[in-house]
């Protein structure tokens, strides 16, 4: 029940529904078996998550803002926060699993270009795992600080949440710790537009110092007032979320904060005799500096010799560096590996935890190969010497696969810079590279006899099948092929009909619309106003998606969408010419 809490608070816009988050701790921990055999001791293991592929993410449905709340609140309460992939790179594409499309950080980019969620189209449009995104860090950072504060899980006391009043049904406080000098007080404010004041009990005794753990610096709050009570008093801003702690923030691994060129960078090669790329890794604070330099990598290689650029007062390194002559880096993806068990400066029981990746690619001035641009789904070029070969234009893959359009795919095959294809005139040949743990890059090319070029393609043909040409009995409806991968047709109506896009004439693959699926849910039966509150049903569905896109501003009216699940039915065409159902 936590998540539909999180759903009537965050998305609904309801705020004054928070104290159900403790409502559900407390009754519901009593319905579950909660006894390790192994230890006899209790141990809450309930799953607790901001989103999951049967919804849309919530980051879509209302803000980034109330997901970086819900994820604060989670990684702090009992049990085991439960992240959905793509949460941790900002990735907000409308639509669910139920819709026929979801875990867009699994599959290809092209699949997501139309459903461009911001100016700079969707984040999921490529391969995008960052791991210096401002989400992955924000999450990185709750990780650690849920190690550091209940990381020595050794008695039921850590599972004890004590949830007191604040004066304000839109402010939740809990305070949780696996002993007394571990208690962390998580205050939030539910309310997406007013601030709010809080005035709650802790243990801790006026004059003591109280910090910040989630801001980044883990600075001393001194907007914390401790009366001569215990009685803590703030002033919250909308959705600001602070986690509590007595005296200063405990010490945190060392992680990488930023790296130079970006993640996903695409860096020219000049002309220029003699240029030189500057290559960086920043962490979060200083690390043991011979250590450090020791454990950088570019291209997997250790002996390129980056050295400390940035010194603390203490003499750790915040910041490594390394100056590349530009010509020596070859066309393609690059990356750069910093080891994990890289040691604090300040604490050397503290180390990186994971092996830090990004990659960047390399291109020359004028190229305009796939894994330089992703957008590119075209290559004029690809079908060459006279229609015996592919002449590939995707340096630093490292397999690919092709496929003759209508037909299955061919295994993944050793990238190579020329391979033998039987390509034919007019049959569109579709190629798709995989490149340092992304296969997100796809390019098409056609030849016609003469030499000149034809639209690259997924279906060989492609009908507008409907009521009035005995759905697709007649050839009225036949689509052009006007523009790489898109299909138009001109046809009049005097009523409204119903329609499918099939590229078959046996129905074997057809685009249609699924249907307004309502997302219904109920207050559990132990909140005193499930007999009064009925939540709005969340609508789903091709329509939901249009009109989300619409009012963002993102889509024009005349703009629509279509759905390949099996589930997709017929529809609606208007005489109006209008998208509306």
């Amino acid at each position: 029940s936590y998540y539909w809490y999180f759903f009537i608070t965050l998305v609904y816009n309801k705020p004054e529904f928070t104290n159900g988050l403790p409502l559900v701790y407390h009754n519901e921990g009593f319905m579950l078996d909660t006894v390790d055999p192994v230890s006899g001791q209790s141990e809450y293991a309930m799953w607790t998550f901001c989103n999951n592929h049967d919804n849309w993410r919530m980051q879509t449905m209302s803000g980034p803002e109330q997901l970086r709340l819900c994820l604060a609140i989670i990684s702090f309460w009992p049990g085991t926060p439960v992240h959905y992939a793509g949460d941790e790179q900002e990735l907000n594409t409308p639509g669910s699993a139920l819709d026929g499309w979801a875990r867009e950080e699994l599959s290809v980019s092209m699949a997501w270009r139309s459903l461009e969620t911001t100016p700079a189209g969707n984040p999921s449009n490529g391969d995008n795992f960052d791991m210096t995104s401002p989400s992955y860090l924000y999450l990185q950072r709750l990780n650690a600080l849920r190690a550091a504060y209940f990381g020595d899980f050794e008695s039921e006391q850590c599972d004890v949440l004590d949830t007191p009043a604040t004066g304000s049904p839109e402010v939740l406080v809990f305070l949780r710790g696996c002993s007394d000098d571990s208690r962390v007080a998580v205050v939030a404010n539910f309310h997406a537009v007013e601030a709010r004041n809080a005035s709650f009990p802790t243990p801790w005794s006026q004059g003591m110092v109280i910090s910040n753990a989630l801001a980044s610096s883990g600075q001393v709050d001194s907007q914390v007032d401790i009366d001569a009570g215990g009685v803590a008093s703030l002033v919250l801003s909308p959705l600001e979320v602070r986690v509590l702690v007595l005296g200063s923030v405990r010490s945190l691994p060392p992680a990488v904060a930023a790296v130079s060129p970006a993640h996903g960078a695409v860096v020219r090669q000049l002309a220029l005799p003699g240029s030189k790329l500057n290559v960086t890794v920043q962490f979060d604070q200083p690390v043991d500096r011979a250590q450090a330099e020791a454990s950088v990598r570019l291209n997997g290689q250790y002996e390129h010799g980056f050295l400390c650029s940035t010194l603390s007062s203490d003499g750790g390194c915040y910041q490594l560096a390394l100056s590349v002559d530009l010509s020596s880096l070859a066309s393609g993806v690059h990356s750069i590996e910093v080891d994990q068990g890289v040691r604090a400066a300040r604490d050397g029981a503290l180390s990186t935890a994971v092996v830090f990746r990004s990659t960047f690619v390399v291109a020359a001035a004028e190229e305009s190969g796939v894994l330089a641009n992703m957008a590119v789904h075209e290559q004029p070029g690809l079908v060459c010497n006279y229609l015996t070969q592919l002449c590939h234009k995707a340096a630093g893959a490292e397999w690919y696969r092709v496929q003759h359009m209508g037909e299955p795919w061919t295994e993944w095959r050793r990238y190579e810079e020329v391979s033998s294809w039987p390509a034919e005139f007019g049959r569109a040949v579709l190629v798709q590279y995989h490149a340092h743990g992304s296969s997100s890059y796809i390019v098409g090319d056609c030849v016609l006899p003469g030499g000149a070029r034809c639209y690259a393609r997924y279906h060989p043909e492609m009908f507008l099948r409907t009521q009035d040409n005995d759905w697709g009995m007649k050839d009225e409806g036949r689509m052009a092929l006007v523009d790489h991968f898109t299909w138009a047709v001109n046809m009049t109506f005097s009523h409204f009909v119903r329609a499918k896009f099939a590229p078959f004439p046996n129905w074997k693959k057809s685009y249609g619309v699924l249907k307004e699926r309502d997302v219904y849910f109920s207050l559990p039966n132990y909140d005193p106003r499930h007999n009064t509150y009925w939540p709005t049903p969340f609508h789903d569905g091709t329509e939901a998606i249009r009109q989300y896109m619409l009012a963002k501003g993102l889509w024009s009216e005349s703009a629509s969408i279509a759905s390949g699940s099996g589930a997709a039915e017929p529809l609606w065409l208007s005489h109006l010419c209008k998208p509306d159902p």
